[in-house]
Order: structure tokens, then C-alpha cells, then sequence
């Protein structure tokens, strides 16, 4: 199976995704160390309601390595785990263009703080050169060439096609797709929606080791009612289990919902409650001490 979708930025605002056939969509999120889409949460949230997969991109500037990667993730870190991470790798406006080895830190830093490989955005023209960083880091590549800028839709196989391996192909700038009037960049990523959640969270591919703690088991299960829950402290950790010892993988700040499947765990000493996110995968977050005493989200 292929999917068809289409990557924006700030220049397509006022896109509505309800209107737009794509079966993805990928959403400029930051750029260097100081920029961020006003209108990307505005389209991240749609594709959330809608259902459909998607992915936020980070415009490399060359402005410090980890200072990127930092600024990236502290900016995205609620879309961890349920969209893929992509990095936009061009010349254009950017201090280090052709100096791969400062791609290949900013993806270790993601790496480091997600345990996720992101996958890197660059033109054909730089394919031998930035395989390279990707065939080291476990990255996959998206590869942007057009045959020409002719208004097109899209394309069942782009011109070129099967000319270097990648995993998402941007093959059109002028792309115009019923219920929107402006261009838009054409993609078609070679995999299905299992193969999409596999980028979007490594947790899904990599071996978690073994915690140097353990949970106290219980014999007595929290009641907690399926629904949708607002936090009400300045910042809770999501983890990938119901102890203070699981990863932690993303974090939600105070005002935001996340809804909750029913039941939950006690372990040092907290009641944790469970949903799953966009990949399919049970995060854990904790939802008061086993006091109760202070309760971190309460029902909406």
C-alpha cells in the first residue's frame, strides 16, 4: 500500500484538512532556534480529530546543533509518539549546508531525548551525501524532485521514481488538490499506516531494557471512568509504563485534555491511569498519589 498527502507550513494557514484529500499530512513546526508555525497546533489538532496520520517537520538553520534539536523537541514534545519526526535539510537559509556531520548531531540529540530516528528531508541532488548520515543514524529519507512545475495532482508514479530508495517522495511544489486554491507540495510515502507508526514511535521497533527498579504488584485495581481528563498541574510526564522508573516520553502542561481509557495501576505510590496513543501504544500517566491527596487530572 502507498499514501498520498501533502506538507505544509504557514503559508498554507488557512488550509482546512476536512476539505483536503490526503491521507497524511506533514506540518512545519520550527526553524532554527527561534521560529514557531503559529498555525501548526491549528493542523496538528485537526489531523488528531480526524484521525489521520501525521508528521511535524523542524527547518534546519545551523545555528547550534543541540540548540536545534533541543528547540524542536521542547516545541513538539506533546506530538511525540503520535506523529512522525521529520528534519528539513536545505540550502537555503541555512548556515551549514553541506556539512553533514552537523545533521548527523541534531539527529543524535533527537535520538537521545526520544528514542525516536527521525526521518530527513533533502533534495535528490544531495541524496549520496545524506544516505549516508541516514544509513548510520537508521533514518529514513524524504526526497524532494520534481520533473518540472507544471500544475499537477497526485501521482500514482512520479517522475524518476525508483531512482534512489527513500521513505516519503516529494515529487510536486505546484500541486492543486480540490478544497483549497493554493499550491501545495505533492508526497507519497511507500508504506501503509503500520509502517507510518512505526517512525512515528520507535517504541514500537527497539528493546526496552529492563528497569533497575520494580513496581509493587497489587491485588486491587483503580476504578478510573473512560473519558476525557484536563491537567491541572504545570507539567505530568507520559511514560511507557505505570512506574516513576518508565521512559519518559513526552509531558502535558497544565489546561491540556488527554482521554483515558478505563482501569489503572498503583505503583510507587501513585495511581496511574493509561490511553493509547496515535501509534497504538499504551502510554501511562500518573493521575494522583495513592493518597489522593492532590489530584494531577481531573474529568471534563
Amino acid at each position: 500500500m502507498r499514501m498520498n498527502g501533502i506538507d505544509i507550513s504557514n503559508y498554507q494557514s488557512t488550509l482546512d484538512l476536512t476539505k483536503v484529500p490526503c491521507d497524511f499530512v506533514i506540518i512545519k513546526a520550527t526553524q532554527g532556534t527561534s521560529y514557531v508555525n503559529p498555525s501548526c497546533d491549528k493542523h496538528v489538532q485537526q489531523a488528531l480529530k480526524l484521525d489521520k496520520p501525521f508528521g511535524v517537520y523542524h527547518y534546519i538553520s545551523g545555528v547550534g546543533a543541540t540548540a536545534e534539536a533541543d528547540y524542536f523537541i521542547d516545541n513538539c514534545k506533546n506530538y511525540i509518539g503520535h506523529g512522525i519526526l521529520c528534519l528539513d535539510w536545505e540550502s537555503n537559509q541555512n548556515n551549514e549546508w553541506g556539512n553533514e556531520s552537523y545533521l548527523g548531531n541534531v539527529v543524535s540529540r533527537i535520538k537521545e531525548r526520544t528514542g525516536i530516528n527521525p526521518i530527513i528531508y533533502v533534495q535528490a541532488s544531495r541524496y549520496r551525501q545524506v544516505k549516508a548520515v541516514a544509513d548510520r543514524q537508521n533514518c529514513g529519507l524524504w526526497i524532494a524532485q520534481y520533473a518540472n512545475n507544471n500544475t499537477t495532482g497526485y501521482q500514482t508514479t512520479p517522475w524518476n521514481e525508483g531512482a534512489y530508495t527513500c521513505a516519503i517522495r516529494q515529487y510536486a511544489s505546484n500541486g492543486h488538490l480540490n478544497g483549497y486554491d493554493g499550491a501545495l507540495d505533492l508526497n507519497k510515502f511507500y508504506g501503509n499506516l503500520n509502517a507510518w507508526n512505526k517512525y512515528a514511535d520507535a517504541t514500537t521497533t527497539t528493546t526496552v531494557k529492563p528497569a533497575t527498579t520494580t513496581t509493587t504488584p497489587t491485588t486491587t485495581t483503580p476504578t478510573i471512568i473512560a473519558g476525557k481528563y484536563m491537567v491541572t498541574v504545570d507539567a505530568l510526564k507520559v511514560r511507557n509504563k505505570p512506574s516513576l522508573s518508565g521512559k519518559a516520553l513526552a509531558q502535558y502542561s497544565k489546561g491540556q485534555t488527554v482521554t483515558l481509557q478505563a482501569g489503572g495501576t498503583i505503583a510507587d505510590g501513585y495511581i496511574w491511569a493509561h490511553y493509547k496513543a496515535y501509534s497504538g501504544a499504551t502510554r501511562y500517566i500518573a493521575l494522583c498519589p495513592v493518597t489522593k491527596k492532590t489530584w494531577y487530572l481531573k474529568r471534563v
